[in-house]
């Protein structure tokens, strides 16, 4: 029995939890033809084939941009100048932006965060590497022509044609060869282990982690390279880099995209409040044949709503419309001529800013018709008779009078009777 109790008082909070809300923009449809949201408070929004990056309150974090697609869970936000590709900053795959400070500029095929780091080059055109903040890690002093992705702690890089491999610090391995040749070139590390080929065209293999000797292996079969400047006949990864989109999981916090009039907006709803309306008396409305009735309710809003211009709409079982008007909370009224006792129902809407914020609430007034006594003028229900007065009893007084009168009537002094049975009215010829 308790916990039948208890499953009925959960079903009903919960109906009443569910019901209790009401939304409001957070941002007003206007600008922007379409948003995307991309993180817990973080949207891209795009307005004439841009794209900007805002909060759900309409804050702009970074303009005329393009988002790039993730890959390591980090999608760069860049733009361009004369410069080329800047990168103005980061979106991480939980949803946060960081804005890159100090300019840097995208290198070719070079386009993603790898192993923690992005490679770019600053406004001077020195190459680097940035953390997912923009701060540099590694590199821009000159020292390097080109550079490479990092991977597995560490990245191939060029100075004038000399390669080199580096770690995290800016700091070269040393390579150990067996024989007399000079090292030319290499690749990135795959698995632990590093190719590289020397000036005489022989390839080896070396563990920059462990003693750095260089193994002589046989030439790879195909030495094109991967998207990590690795060899392709051995990773299997393919030029092109695997970006992907960002799943991004829409949390149940209440806020909303929505479109009004073609362009995108932000909703937010507010949860334990709503619109609720009243009539004034339960009492069923008395009225006479003829007369008009006064039907008042009170509109309660939320206070996200207080004091904001609502549309207030009020329609009949048959569509008519009871009353249409402009306002805020408070009372309002209607009047109605009904034809007999009886009851009828209403629809409540309430619209602002293009939201349905109250639909198809049902409000209900009776109606009661009285009677007026022909006789007191009191309503039938009041009156001591019920509008059914008595007769009054017949006076007979005035018959008697008439008697005693007729006694003493004059006489024909010709024929003798009284002059009202004389039929010559008292005057013979």
């Amino acid at each position: 029995m308790i916990r039948f109790l208890l499953s009925v008082l959960f079903a009903t909070y919960s109906a009443l939890s569910t019901f209790a809300q009401t939304e409001v923009w957070e941002l007003v449809p206007g600008r922007y033809d379409r948003i995307e949201r991309i993180g817990d408070n973080l949207f891209v929004a795009f307005a004439e084939g841009k794209a900007g990056l805002i909060t759900s309150d309409g804050k702009e974090l970074a303009a005329n941009g393009v988002l790039g697609e993730y890959y390591e869970g980090r999608a760069l936000y860049t733009s361009t100048d004369a410069m080329g590709e800047r990168v103005l900053g980061c979106v991480t795959a939980d949803g946060r932006y960081y804005s890159f400070k100090e300019p840097c500029y995208t290198l070719m095929g070079q386009k993603f965060f790898s192993d923690g780091l992005l490679s770019v080059k600053n406004a001077d055109g020195k190459p680097g590497y940035v953390d997912d903040h923009g701060v540099p890690v590694v590199g821009f002093d000159g020292r390097y022509t080109r550079i490479k992705p990092f991977t597995e702690g560490y990245a191939a890089v060029y100075s004038g044609k000399k390669y080199h491999l580096i770690d995290k610090e800016g700091v070269a391995v040393r390579f150990r060869f067996p024989t007399v040749g000079v090292l030319q070139g290499g690749t990135n590390v795959f698995g632990g282990v590093v190719y590289v080929w020397d000036t005489e065209g022989k390839f080896y293999t070396m563990r920059p982690n462990e003693n750095a000797v260089c193994k002589k292996v046989s030439r790879p079969s195909n030495t094109e390279m991967d998207f990590l400047s690795c060899f392709k006949s051995v990773t299997g990864r393919e030029k092109t880099v695997p970006f992907a989109r960002n799943e991004y999981r829409t949390p149940n916090d209440g806020i909303e995209l929505r479109e009004l009039n073609g362009k995108c907006g932000i909703i937010r709803h507010v949860s334990d409040q709503s619109f609720t309306a009243y009539e004034e008396s339960k009492k069923p409305l008395a009225f006479h044949a003829g007369e008009t009735v006064t039907c008042t309710f009170t509109l309660d809003v939320p206070q996200v709503w207080n004091g904001k211009r609502l549309a207030i709409r009020l329609f009949a079982d048959d569509g008519t419309a009871a009353l249409l008007t402009e306002g805020m909370a408070g009372k309002y009224s209607f009047q109605i001529s009904p034809e007999n006792t009886c009851s009828k129902s209403y629809k409540l809407t309430v619209q602002a800013d293009g939201l349905m914020l109250l639909n198809d609430y049902e409000l209900t007034w009776a109606f009661e018709k009285k009677y007026r006594c022909a006789s007191c003028g009191k309503d039938t229900d009041v009156c001591p008779y019920s509008g059914k007065h008595p007769l009054p009893k017949a006076d007979n007084s005035s018959k008697k009078e008439t008697k005693r009168e007729r006694s003493s009537e004059p006489v024909c002094k010709t024929c003798g009777k009284k002059l009202s049975e004389c039929t010559k009215g008292g005057v013979h010829y």
